[in-house]
Order: C-alpha cells, then sequence, then structure tokens
C-alpha cells in the first residue's frame, strides 16, 4: 500500500485548519468603528442675575471694601469720679431698657443692685458689675464668654474738650464695644454716654465707691 494517499490527506486537513482560523485572525484585524450620533447644538443661557460674574460681562459689580476701625491700645485716661458715672449711667440706662423688653419678652428677667446686673435669659444668665480698681467693667456671657471693657473715648476727644467727649465701654483685645455685643446677643440697644457734661460731687463719690477720693 502506497503512503501517497495519507500524505495528500494529512495536506488537505491541514489546509481546512487554517481556513477555519482565518476569520478568527481578521476579527482581530478589523479596527473599531465609532459611531457619533447627531446632536443639535446647545444653547447656553445666562440669568440677568449672573451675567455681572462672567468674565465677559460688560460692568462688573464692584465690591467695595469695608471700613475698618482701629482697634484701641489703651482706655482713655479718666478720674475715678467719670468713672463711676460713666458706669452708672450705662448700668442704669441698660437696665431701663431691660425693663422695656420684659413686655415683649416674658422669658427675660434680670435684678441690678450695687453695680452688679444679673440678667436671666432663655439663652443663659449674663453678669455685668462694675470693677472701680480696674476703672472696668466686667461681664459674663454664655455666648462670648468673659470679657474685661474698658472706657475709651473716640478720638480722644475727652483732652481734647476739657473731660468732655462720647465713649463706649470697650474689650481691648478686639476692639469689641459692650454696645455691640448687647446688641447682637440680648437685642438691647444702649445709648453711649457722653462724659463731661455734669459734675460729680466727692460726697456722691464716697457713696458709689465705698470709699472716699484722694
Amino acid at each position: 500500500m502506497s503512503l501517497r494517499p495519507a500524505g495528500r490527506l494529512l495536506q488537505r486537513a491541514s489546509k481546512l485548519t487554517g481556513r477555519q482560523s482565518m476569520p478568527i485572525a481578521n476579527i482581530h484585524r478589523i479596527q473599531p468603528q465609532t459611531f457619533l450620533a447627531a446632536t443639535s447644538p446647545r444653547a447656553f443661557h445666562v440669568s440677568i442675575r449672573a451675567r455681572g460674574l462672567m468674565p465677559d460681562s460688560e460692568n462688573p459689580p464692584v465690591r467695595e471694601a469695608e471700613p475698618h476701625e482701629p482697634v484701641p491700645e489703651a482706655p482713655s485716661e479718666i478720674t475715678l469720679e467719670e468713672y463711676h458715672r460713666a458706669a452708672d449711667d450705662y448700668l442704669e440706662a441698660l437696665r431701663a431698657q431691660l425693663e422695656a423688653n420684659q413686655e415683649k419678652q416674658h422669658d427675660l428677667d434680670f435684678d441690678f443692685s450695687d453695680g452688679l446686673l444679673s440678667i436671666e435669659t432663655k439663652k443663659g444668665n449674663y453678669v455685668i458689675n462694675k470693677q472701680p480698681p480696674n476703672k472696668q467693667v466686667w461681664l459674663s456671657s454664655p455666648i462670648s464668654g468673659p470679657k474685661r471693657f474698658d472706657w475709651v473715648v473716640s478720638g480722644e476727644q475727652i483732652h481734647e474738650k476739657g473731660g468732655a467727649g462720647t465713649g463706649d465701654w470697650v474689650y481691648l483685645r478686639d476692639g469689641t464695644s459692650l454696645t455691640t455685643l448687647l446688641k447682637d446677643e440680648l437685642d438691647v440697644t444702649v445709648e453711649v454716654h457722653e462724659l463731661g457734661e455734669e459734675e460729680i460731687s466727692a460726697g456722691d463719690v464716697h457713696n458709689r465707691s465705698g470709699e472716699p477720693t484722694a
């Protein structure tokens, strides 16, 4: 028996195998086609309110710089008599305002005695009291914490007008005034005191401080 027919069969089988593998090789050669969906151009709308914020705006808003008042470095020089009058008048004005606010704030209660004002609110308890040795007014707040306020006259007018000028009790560390703090936390407005309009007798000072003046 000749071996040639067997060799021919092997050749045919190898050819058929190669033909069947051709499509698989061709699949890897085919480059993927990208299909882009037809899209219509989008229209962007900018509201009139936001146009001023765009870089190409014709009239962008100009933000004005807020003025900053300088923080006082030291309290104004006042006598003990002037201190007592400024502190007593301020606390009395605050007491009167609190009394007026009680009509609309039923949860507000306070007690004022011997230079100490205790205020009870739904936010917590406030204590404001005089400190004659330091010529200060001290505050204990449940919101802003403890602070010590000194009497500061705006523009140091106290020296220019012989003791006259408008001042306020100021926390020297950050420049916060007691008037502003009470307005923000208690919604109480206290008018600042004008120092130097009236004279205080030595006897009046003795009764307020508990000790005679020099």
